[in-house]
């Protein structure tokens, strides 16, 4: 049940962390919050804050794995267009307009993602209480002021 819980509270604050918001994506969307750095850290805690019943744990655990499964081919793609930039850039015959076109694919899979984040963490919502929401958005409030003080954004 713990790790289960811990888990699901490891997808469900790095979702919540960039995507509580139109606001809150766009500060979060930065180098380290989605990279792995902070992922494990507190969300333990928040899921434990929340008290999600069994039936909130198991819906919410199944649209983090689908998000994670239709994640993974875009993240995958990412890997690939760094790739080939860096070659571009190492490149004797260096050509911006591939690097341009590779940028913009790089930018409509980054929209993709975050639309992706977006959708999932509305439905992980419609799964808790009032309560817990009221929970969730007191706690990524806090989170965001925190990292403000820190000069994250």
């Amino acid at each position: 049940m713990k790790r289960r819980n811990w888990m699901i509270g490891s997808l469900a604050l790095a979702t919540t962390l960039s995507l509580g918001g139109i606001g809150l994506a766009q500060a979060c969307g930065g180098p380290g919050m989605m990279g792995g750095h902070h992922r494990d850290g507190g969300m333990r805690f928040v899921m434990y804050k929340l008290d999600l019943n069994d039936d909130q744990e198991q819906a919410i655990k199944q649209l983090f794995e689908e998000q994670k499964d239709r994640a993974q081919a875009k993240r995958d793609e990412m890997r690939d267009i760094r790739q080939a930039l860096r070659k571009q850039i190492q490149s004797t015959s260096y050509d911006p307009n591939q690097v341009r076109q590779l940028a913009e694919q790089q930018a409509a899979i980054k929209t993709e993602l975050t639309v992706q984040r977006a959708d999932t963490m509305h439905k992980v919502r419609e799964q808790l209480s009032a309560e817990q929401i009221a929970r969730l958005d007191e706690m990524i409030d806090r989170r965001m002021e925190r990292m403000k003080s820190r000069g994250h954004f």
